[in-house]
């Protein structure tokens, strides 16, 4: 689902990535971990890990230029997501979310109102997440008709 997410936001990232701890030319022995997931933006890399650490395994990869991100057993998926935003520095705001239907089309005093998180990383790329099924219809319309992004996490 992340990995989803971040792509269409135009984030490279990459799954079951081996992150190397301890290096035998550096270290005297190699120590990896797999991240579930990596995601780069700019020159920042951020993974994504679901078991605990040792604090100076963590402190090694901050060190060189990788923020991790612990996933908690039982953690919801807007929990998740709204984590993962935060650390990667885009912004995120939850809310009831409300567009007149008069924008684009002759629907007079019409209104789409849904729960949704709202994400971007500019202007140019808005995206609405939400976490219940939304009609076909619905979502066709307003992407065609009033250019608002709907997906479902």
């Amino acid at each position: 689902m992340s990995d989803d997410c971040f792509r269409s936001l135009g984030l490279q990232t990459e799954r079951n990535t081996e992150l190397k701890i301890f290096d035998f030319a550096r270290d005297g022995f190699d120590l990896s971990v797999e991240a579930e997931l990596l995601v780069r933006k700019g020159d920042q890399k951020f993974v994504f890990l679901s078991k605990k650490m040792p604090n100076q395994f963590l402190s090694i990869l901050k060190s060189s230029g990788t923020e991790v991100i612990i996933v908690t057993e039982g953690e919801t998926k807007r929990s998740l997501l709204e984590k993962s935003f935060q650390a990667l520095n885009i912004p995120c705001q939850k809310d009831v979310f409300s567009f007149p239907a008069t924008g684009k089309t002759n629907h007079t005093g019409m209104f789409i109102s849904f729960p949704a998180l709202k994400i971007s990383m500019d202007k140019t790329k808005v995206l609405y997440l939400i976490d219940f099924d939304m009609d076909e219809r619905m979502n066709g319309f307003l992407a065609e008709k009033m250019g608002i992004l709907v997906i479902r996490y």
